[in-house]
């Protein structure tokens, strides 16, 4: 039994671990994208 809270434990930190670099890749590619627009104005 306690082999299974192991791989859940091991699931949800891989899930937060390809979550945390997608909001990454989203985020910075918006900021620079938005900041430039902005600045012109």
């Amino acid at each position: 039994q306690p082999k299974s809270g192991e791989e859940e434990e091991e699931e949800m930190e891989a899930f937060s671990v390809l979550h945390a670099p997608k909001q990454l890749v989203f985020e910075l590619p918006t900021m620079p994208i938005l900041v430039p627009p902005t600045s012109v104005i």
